[in-house]
């Protein structure tokens, strides 16, 4: 064992001791104002400090349709990572969480977490998807009447005015159902946002028939057909024919 003698003064002394790993005596002399002196000891033994311990961090995405469109995470502006990914050897201390934006997903707020020494700190990032309203107004009502309706993405047939809530924000295709009597209003392209309701209009036109005209002569029977070219003779007879037109 090693003994060393220190010599100091004052109402509060320090003493410094080497840091080598070894065992060291202290002895204290304490000499009052009247010349009276004590002494003691004591023994403490320096040992070598180990490694500081550092700990990892994992971060969880979900739901997976987020992961699909690109979510990701980083700590302290760090590089971006997958959801599951592990950040080992972080020193002690509070972090930062950040979640990457992806269209059409609501991105989690940033956390800050703490790391412990020698532990995994786990966190859990959710995305919620992010959806609108569509709704369809049909005429005129005459159309509607005769079975005129509209499905958007090949969904179900829907009612003039009906609105379908939970639609992914972004492109929706609307097409409208054809009713006996009337031209079809053409599929067409519509946008969805967030929270909001997207309207639009499906016009039906009614379908008119064509011009027919028929002249009866003794020299036959001649036609009007709709683009109002009179056609020939059917035949030369003077006997009395029967026309029937079906519509």
């Amino acid at each position: 064992m090693q003994e060393q003698n220190y010599s100091v003064g004052g109402a509060t002394p320090t003493i410094i001791l080497p840091v080598s790993v070894t065992p060291y005596v202290i002895k204290l002399t304490v000499t009052d104002s009247g010349g009276l002196t004590d002494t003691d000891t004591v023994a403490i033994i320096v040992e070598e400090y180990g490694t500081a311990q550092n700990g990892s961090l994992q971060v969880t995405i979900f739901p997976q349709d987020a992961i699909n469109a690109g979510a990701q995470w980083r700590v302290n502006d760090g590089d971006w990572r997958e959801s599951e990914a592990f950040v080992s050897n972080l020193a002690v201390g509070s972090y930062t969480i950040e979640f990457k934006a992806i269209d059409g997903w609501a991105t989690p707020a940033n956390k800050t977490v703490q790391i412990n020494e020698g532990q995994t700190t786990n966190e859990i990032g959710a995305y919620t998807q992010q959806t609108g309203f569509l709704q369809v107004i049909i005429s005129p009502q005459e159309a509607v009447e005769t079975g005129a309706q509209w499905r958007v993405d090949g969904g179900s047939w829907q009612n003039s005015g009906v609105t379908v809530s939970g639609l992914s924000v972004g492109n929706h295709t609307v097409e409208f159902k054809p009713a006996i009597g009337w031209d079809t209003p053409s599929s067409r392209t519509v946008q969805v946002f967030d929270l909001q309701t997207t309207n639009t209009i499906g016009t039906y036109s009614q379908q008119t028939a064509g011009l027919l005209g028929v002249t009866i002569s003794t020299q036959g029977v001649s036609m009007l057909v709709p683009n109002g070219v009179w056609m020939g003779a059917i035949h030369g007879t003077d006997s009395t024919d029967t026309i029937t037109l079906a519509a």
